[in-house]
């Protein structure tokens, strides 16, 4: 995977945690973006060291349309996936 796209609607009030889970072979890490219907970055899981953290924690505050951009800094692809889940 070089990088991928989601879109999900988030429901306001609700709280959401995204985990990155990722196969460790030294490809860099994955990076988790969360961007709202206007594509402006509301979070991600960058480090400004170049790292990322594991997990994004989001609490909604209006609901629509959101959406998760998945990529793995220093290097072109690598192994992995994320988890949505939601605590309304």
């Amino acid at each position: 995977m070089e990088k991928s796209e989601f879109f999900y609607v988030f429901s306001e009030g609700s709280e959401y945690m995204i985990i990155a889970c990722e196969e460790n072979q030294g490809n860099g890490n994955m990076v988790i973006s969360l961007y709202d219907r206007e594509e402006r970055l509301i979070a991600t899981t960058s480090k400004e060291n170049g790292g990322a953290y594991s997990e994004l924690k989001f609490i909604c505050s209006s609901t629509g349309l959101y959406y998760l951009k998945v990529k793995f800094n220093d290097s072109k692809s690598g192994c992995g996936m994320c988890m949505l889940g939601v605590k309304k």
